[in-house]
């Protein structure tokens, strides 16, 4: 019996997991898996897209200063180091 509900157990788990196999691609060509968690479909990973939807540069750059102060959108990598945005993506 308990072989048996640990079995159930388990595949009742992942359900969510084999639900969630599809991929989404942003404009930069950045593919990010997702899964499923109940009924809301999450991504796997932070954003990495440099790029707004129809194609404008998000801008970047900016000094802490600057970024207190900014009314539009932009964005940053962790610790101002490039290699950052791969591990942890963008910060918007």
């Amino acid at each position: 019996m308990n072989k048996i509900l640990s079995i159930v157990t388990l595949l009742v788990l992942m359900v969510p997991v084999i639900w969630g196999q599809d991929n989404v691609t942003d404009i930069d060509g950045n593919v990010y898996g997702t899964i499923q968690i109940g009924n809301q479909l999450w991504m796997k990973e932070n954003l990495k897209v440099t790029h707004y939807r129809n194609g404008d540069e998000i801008p970047t750059g900016y000094s802490n200063s600057e970024w207190t102060n900014l009314s539009t959108g932009a964005y940053a990598v962790y610790d101002d180091d490039s290699s950052n945005a791969e591990i942890y993506g963008n910060l918007y």
